[in-house]
């Protein structure tokens, strides 16, 4: 059984209710097992993503990785308040961790480092934290029943993907000098 499989049986085994919920603030109709996994892991990982990012605006030291955590934050608050209210909406339990995470010691020590220090770990640490995301997104898109859900999962894939390759990039060119 994979990971995110694992995940998933475990998580809808604490978090998910037999109740019908018949819609959400948004008229979407019954969530599946995969789209309340889904909303109740990403609302803790786009938390976590807004965190690493706000620590990175005023840090980072690369010009081509500062453009990249600008564009970033663009888009997660409005996902965030999205996610969050299908949390309330359908009464989902959000787990402590999941496909991303990451330990919390890890994140506090970044704040000893600076310059190409920092952003190297920076990159590092949300390659990782993409990668998760993938992952979430993947299931949901293939599995969920909410249309809604599954549109949102194929654009935080294909933005993801996108972010993580140009992250490689700036973390290859930054290794190679």
């Amino acid at each position: 059984m994979t990971l995110i499989r694992r995940f998933i049986t475990s998580s809808a085994a604490v978090a998910l209710s037999t109740a019908t919920i018949a819609s959400c603030s948004n008229g979407v109709g019954s969530p599946n097992d995969t789209d309340r996994v889904f909303v109740g892991a990403m609302v803790p990982h786009h938390k976590l993503g807004i965190e690493l990012i706000t620590d990175a605006v005023s840090r980072v030291d690369d010009v081509r990785l500062r453009r990249l955590v600008f564009k970033m934050s663009a888009y997660h608050d409005s996902e965030l308040h999205d996610l969050e209210a299908r949390v309330a909406a359908w009464d989902v339990t959000v787990p402590q961790q999941f496909p991303g995470w990451i330990d919390p010691h890890e994140v506090l020590a970044m704040s000893t480092l600076s310059g190409p220090d920092y952003d190297l770990r920076w990159l590092d640490l949300m390659i990782e934290h993409h990668e998760g995301a993938l992952t979430l997104a993947d299931v949901e898109a293939s599995e969920g029943a909410d249309d809604e859900l599954r549109a949102l999962a194929h654009r935080i894939a294909d933005t993801q993907r996108s972010e993580i390759a140009k992250m490689k990039d700036i973390l290859d060119s930054l290794t190679e000098g």
